[in-house]
């Protein structure tokens, strides 16, 4: 085979690879979106960093990998890689990894919750107890200064 097409298949690899790469790194973003919840604007400041992120991997990769002249190819092939990649793995890995991850989650906070409950009781009661006392005291100490 002659240097160009091997070239030109060692290109299309970088591409097809560069684009598995970016769609882990969001698949992070997501798996990280099920374990912590977060709000749309964080959301969208996650996502407007991550695709910036994206356009200069892309710029960078077609920069060096030729030249700057743009390749169709090259960019179908990310697309293509983040599309398929999305299609096979990350719909089935990243609800299994976000899960794995949340479950001790919200098993602590269920039982924080429940010590929580238990300790607002206990709270509970010596509050009444204590203002129950205060107000006997003040009761017979009024009564006493009448008599």
């Amino acid at each position: 085979m002659s240097q160009m097409i091997l070239w030109e298949t060692d290109y299309l690899i970088s591409c097809f690879l560069l684009g598995i790469v970016l769609t882990m790194l969001y698949d992070v973003l997501r798996i990280g979106r099920i374990v912590l919840p977060r709000n749309l604007f964080i959301i969208g400041i996650e996502d407007t960093i991550y695709w910036l992120g994206v356009a200069v991997a892309v710029f960078i990769l077609l920069y060096k990998g030729n030249d700057g002249i743009i390749r169709w190819y090259a960019i179908a092939a990310v697309a293509a890689a983040m599309f398929l990649f999305n299609l096979c793995v990350s719909r089935f890995l990243v609800p299994f990894i976000g899960g794995l991850l949340r479950a001790p989650i919200d098993f602590i906070g269920k039982v924080l919750k429940r010590v929580g409950k238990k300790v607002k009781i206990m709270l509970n009661k010596v509050k009444r107890r204590w203002f129950h006392g205060r107000k006997n005291t003040k009761k017979k100490t009024e009564e006493k200064k009448k008599k």
